[in-house]
């Protein structure tokens, strides 16, 4: 009996042992796959796969990738995988890419390092970023390393070495750029202790520099870097690919100093990009006084700026423009009436409603249209819409009934916000035939018998 019980233990250990050798050998196809792929899709694919799949004893095949002449296509998946399979372990590899010739590759190690609280690079880092002698492409990289550092003593180093280098002698041709890559690592941090060097940044940096000081500042609430931008740019010291430049520092923020900017933008601006850029951010700050301007180019010759300012009038959602969208329900354009429609109600205008019930029930239209209008559905709470929607979860197409699906969790939930019914548990798939799934149709259209009406 004994015997027997020592038998079944080894059969399972070896078992147990034959899997772990199967999952390394197919991990190491996969890490030659992922360095061999072109495609980034491909590429980042595989790296996901891996992430669950590698183990401690994969760290010597992802160490030997690391150490490749050129692994530019997928090195820093590989050191992202080596923390997962064994971070503490990958130290000593992480240490040895330092030298690594290729700067991205030491950014990545010296950040994998920062990660695991080594920050002995952090010296050799910032001499080389001061070194105007060092490569230009590396000096910017390098500045990324210390967006993982915590210790405030470094951090202050690195902004400090802003003003040393705009004060060089020789003058150094990288220190407004580089001025720019230390703000835009740190502004995430909102890290008020740096406020006055953010000033001192914006008073005496060159034009990039200055750029990523007025977006630093107004992360921190201090909206006085857009007015010296909007200043610099009506008097002509910032030129056209100055203020795109600048731009590009300001997504996601909003107020009315920015929208003054942004104004001031398109009034002076004869770069299309820039017309453009400004037309997109004003639709993103949500500030309802910029839809007349931005209406000027709904009609605009240039269909990209055309249809970047619908966009940004759509997000605006200010009851100023029902008249606008209610006449472009009848425009030729499908897609315009949805979107039309969809603007309509997230004013609480009500017009839009049966326009794209009809759509969704119109099962000769494309399926992405009927999808687009299942999509915009989702911004009205209205009972009206509830009975449309389950009948769209008999639509013959599975984009669209997932899309129904979605649309219809989020009104019943918003009709119903004391007591959301939880429509998951009926059972419903929106990838299985409509024809299955009769049983959990009619047990939503019974729940919305007694409770919505």
């Amino acid at each position: 009996m004994r015997s027997l019980r020592l038998r079944s233990i080894g059969f399972v250990l070896l078992c147990g042992l034959l899997t772990a050798l199967t999952a390394t050998a197919d991990s190491g196809e996969k890490l030659r796959r992922m360095l061999a792929a072109v495609d980034y899709q491909e590429r980042n694919r595989l790296y996901l796969e891996l992430r669950k799949e590698v183990r401690p004893p994969d760290l010597k095949a992802l160490a030997a990738a690391l150490d490749a002449p050129d692994p530019t296509a997928g090195g820093y998946y590989v050191i992202y995988l080596m923390e997962v399979a064994d971070a503490k372990g990958a130290l000593p590899h992480f240490r040895r890419a330092l030298a690594h010739p290729l700067g991205l590759m030491r950014t990545y190690a010296a950040q994998a390092l920062a990660r695991q609280g080594d920050v002995s690079w952090a010296d050799g880092f910032l001499q080389a970023i001061a070194d105007p002698a060092a490569a230009a492409g590396d000096r910017l990289l390098l500045v990324g390393a210390f967006g993982a550092l915590q210790e405030m003593p470094l951090l202050t180093r690195l902004v400090a070495l802003i003003e040393s280098l705009r004060t060089a002698t020789p003058p150094d041709p990288q220190a407004d750029v580089l001025g720019n890559r230390i703000l835009a690592t740190l502004s995430y941090r909102n890290l008020k202790v740096f406020l006055p060097e953010y000033r001192k940044a914006l008073a005496a940096g060159g034009t990039q520099t200055r750029s990523a000081a007025a977006a630093s500042l107004m992360r921190l609430g201090d909206a006085s870097g857009l007015r010296v931008l909007r200043e610099d740019y009506g008097a002509g010291r910032m030129t056209d690919n100055e203020m795109l430049t600048a731009l590009g520092s300001l997504y996601g923020m909003a107020g009315a100093t920015l929208t003054e900017l942004l104004r001031a933008v398109l009034e002076r601006s004869k770069l299309p990009a820039l017309t453009l850029r400004a037309v997109q951010l004003l639709g993103d700050t949500g500030d309802r006084s910029a839809a007349g301007i931005v209406q000027e180019y709904a009609e605009d010759p240039d269909p990209a700026l055309a249809e970047a300012a619908l966009a940004a009038l759509a997000k605006l959602e200010t009851e100023d423009l029902a008249a606008f969208w209610k006449q472009r329900l009848a425009h030729e354009s499908m897609k315009e009436r949805i979107r039309a429609a969809g603007a309509l109600i997230a004013v609480d205008r009500y017009e839009g409603l049966p326009v794209l019930a009809q759509v969704l029930r119109d099962r000769s239209l494309d399926p992405t249209v009927r999808k687009d209008a299942a999509t915009a559905l989702a911004r009205a709470a209205s009972a009206d819409i509830v009975t449309p929607l389950f009948d769209g979860l008999e639509d013959p197409d599975p984009g669209v009934r997932a899309a129904v699906w979605t649309t219809l969790g989020k009104v019943l939930a918003a009709l119903f916000p004391y007591r959301p019914p939880r429509v998951e548990d009926v059972g419903y798939d929106p990838a299985a035939a409509p024809a299955t799934q009769r049983k959990a149709i009619d047990t939503l259209r019974e729940f919305w018998a007694r409770r919505g009406k």
